[in-house]
């Protein structure tokens, strides 16, 4: 039973972590774009993306940029976009998050409006996992369940046993 604890366990842990983020260059007029995508695997499409944007020709970070990201779903009707907002502890650096709702293969656009004009590029597609219908905390409360019930079982059949042998002892006696 102990095992069977340790490994639903290590189990949650696995599926907790997600996957690692992505990494995908693309060249966008003068600009080159460091996209950085991470899905989270705990939701449908909870999605982090992290654009580093700098000057193709210098590789020099660009800094006060306005970039905004566009996704498509497998469904034309759906889309979502975002500008991705920057910091100033990392110049160049840009963060956008989105909750993509459909499972299936999301298109990326990528749009840069920085001091060297306007930079658009199409980024690789990215795929949104359909959603589990168990997960390891389904089959725990599951287990915790029919542990439960064989225990209400068990103790409604000791008191029938004991019943029964408490009413035959009371008529054993003179």
């Amino acid at each position: 039973m102990a095992l069977l604890w340790l490994a639903l366990g290590t189990l949650g842990l696995a599926v907790a972590q997600g996957p690692a983020p992505q990494n995908s260059p693309i060249s966008a007029g003068p600009y080159e774009i460091l996209l950085e995508e991470s899905l989270s695997s705990l939701s449908l499409g909870h999605a982090e993306f992290t654009i580093t944007v700098r000057e193709a020709a210098t590789g020099r970070p660009v800094p006060n940029a306005r970039v905004a990201l566009w996704l498509q779903s497998p469904r034309s009707t759906d889309r979502t976009q975002s500008l991705a907002l920057g910091g100033p502890d990392a110049p160049g650096r840009y963060a956008a998050t989105l909750n993509l709702d459909a499972p299936g293969q999301w298109l990326v656009a990528v749009e840069v409006l920085g001091p060297l004009g306007v930079g658009l590029a199409e980024a690789p597609p990215i795929e949104v996992p359909a959603t589990r219908r168990f997960s390891a905390g389904s089959w725990v409360f599951i287990g915790v369940t029919l542990v439960l019930l064989g225990g209400s079982l068990y103790l409604w059949r000791s008191s029938v046993r004991a019943r029964r042998s408490l009413t035959a002892g009371k008529a054993g006696k003179p």
